[in-house]
Order: C-alpha cells, then structure tokens, then sequence
C-alpha cells in the first residue's frame, strides 16, 4: 500500500524523519530538511556503484553529527538477532534496521522491468513495526517510497544479511534517542552553520568533477556505451533534488529569503535527472548536454551559496 509519508533526503533521513513524526518529535524533520551536501567519487562512477548525491555510505555521517552537535539527539547502533527485533519490538513498536533493498518490494518491479530497471543490491534503510512468526510475516513502512505493507519473514531475513555494492548488511539497528526539550537548537543557526560547511567543504566541486567525468566517458566510449552508470546517476541524485525540495520549503517556513536561482536547483536537478533517464533508455544520445547541464548546477549552486552567506 502506498500513501504520503515523510519525503527525507534519503532513506535514512527519510526513515529518521517518519519515526520522528510518529514518536511526536517533529521538530527532527526540520533538522533533515535544512540539510545540504553533496559528496561525489570517481572511481564507484566507473565501477557503475553508489557515486554522488547527498552522501555515499549508507549512513548519514553528517546528519548523525548535527544531531548530536546541536543536542538534537543520537542513533545508537546495535547488531540484532532476530530473537533479539522481535523481543525489542514488544515493548517498542519501532525500529530502524539497515536491508539489503534487492530483496524489498517497496516499488513495482514489475513496472519497472518494462524500462530495464532492475533491482539491484544496495543497503537500505526501512522501519519494522512487527514480526510476526507465526504468520511469517513482518510489518514495514519505508518512507523512502511511501509504502506500508508487509514482506515475509523468509525474504526479510535474506534482506538483513544480505551482500551489497556498499558493503555487507549485517542485521544492523539503530536506537534512536531523543532529548527532553525540543527546542533544542536555534534551526536558522544550524541551517546557516550547514551552508557554511557546504562552502567551506567546497561540495560543489563534485558537481564540477562529476561533470567532467561524464564528459570524459563521453569521450572515451563514444555513443555505443554501456548506459547502467546512467541509472545509477539517476538513483544517486535524486537525494540532491529532494535536498533542494525540503530546503525551499524550510526556508519559506522560516522566512529566510533564498535568491531565484537558489530555489530553480531543485528543478534544475530533477531536469537533470529527466535527462539521464533519457539517456539511460536511449531516447537521448547526447552526453555533452548532460555534462554541461551538470556544471551549470554546480555554478549556480557555489554562486547561490555564496550569496546566501554574504546576506544571512
């Protein structure tokens, strides 16, 4: 079943904020939506792996180091059994557990097969409700694509173990804790410190360097390449358009003005995205107009960026 859940960044901001929501601790989905990042690396764009976006591990290194930063709260890690999720979730009703997304069923396959996209092994983050032996079946929510429903036990446990482009899924949790006070931190202060970090961290260099690189693959391949990377990109940079969703939404929240093209990133990546998929089922061939589109957004992010923190 589908329905309109919490639309983080990624799936563990996504999965954070929807627990959040739940537990009545809303004032954590302003924290995920005031984020800005972007991480790029080379050599898993070659190898056709996880490459860009938001961040490139599984887990959020610097959404988990504002929470604590600014006493928001902490995720603890912690290595279950399923004896030990089951016993856990009788006294909580839910979880955050690290999946192996090859064995979910959050989107139709079926649908998706019709375009050549296949699912692939990669670490996902999603919420357990229950589990249900019995039946053999297990409740989950994955925020990420606005689905509640429920997958059998079998094929759950395959997903907690399982091995991926990113490193083996070892029946990971993670426990969430939350201060007394909500008004924990001054949120135009952190929304500020995190465009600051994002200059001084000089992120939209990756833009740039994933511009070049997509124009270097154009030279070297030529139009007869084998296009997966370009589904990859697609996958990878969604967490960059989501990025700039929240952020114009926070940002009207709070009555901080953001210039015009600060707030056309957010379609400038989907438009972006539109072109690689494009490409990806060949109804574009053109990569030189991908890779300019790609360093037109870096420019216009450090140029908005700039401005921002000239005027904050």
């Amino acid at each position: 079943m589908y329905k309109e859940l919490f639309n983080g960044y990624n799936c563990l901001s996504a999965a954070l904020g929807e627990y959040s929501i739940r537990k009545k601790y809303d004032y954590i989905t302003d924290v995920i939506n005031s984020q800005l990042t972007f991480i790029f690396d080379e050599k898993p764009f070659w190898d056709d792996e996880w490459f860009a976006g938001s961040t490139l591990e599984p887990l959020d290194k610097y959404l988990l180091n504002d929470l604590i930063k600014y006493q928001c709260g902490n995720l603890y890690q912690e290595k279950m059994t399923l004896d030990r999720e089951i016993e856990y979730l009788k006294k909580n009703d839910l979880l955050i557990v690290l999946v192996d997304f090859y064995y979910m069923k959050s989107v139709d396959w079926k649908l998706l097969k019709r375009f050549n996209i296949l699912p692939e092994h990669d670490p996902h983050f999603i919420l357990v409700e229950s589990i249900d032996t019995f039946n053999n079946r297990v409740s989950i929510i994955d925020p990420y694509y606005n689905y509640v429903g429920k997958m059998e036990l079998d094929r759950y446990v395959l997903a907690r173990s399982g091995d991926t482009r990113q490193g083996k899924v070892e029946n990971i949790a993670y426990l969430v804790s939350f201060p007394a006070k909500s008004n924990c931190y001054d949120i135009k202060s952190l929304f500020y410190d995190r465009i600051q970090r994002y200059f001084e961290e000089k992120m939209f260099e990756g833009i740039f360097k994933m511009g070049e690189e997509i124009d270097k693959r154009r030279l070297i391949y030529g139009p007869d390449q084998d296009r997966k990377w370009a589904i990859n990109a697609y996958n990878c940079l969604r967490s960059s358009m989501d990025q700039h969703t929240n952020l114009n939404k926070f940002a009207k929240n709070y009555h901080i003005e953001l210039t015009e093209e600060f707030e056309a990133l957010e379609n400038m990546w989907g438009q972006l995205r539109k072109k690689l998929i494009e490409y990806y089922n060949h109804r574009l061939d053109d990569l030189e107009e991908i890779s300019y589109a790609t360093f037109k957004i870096g420019q216009i992010e450090k140029e908005a960026v700039t401005t921002l923190l000239k005027h904050r």
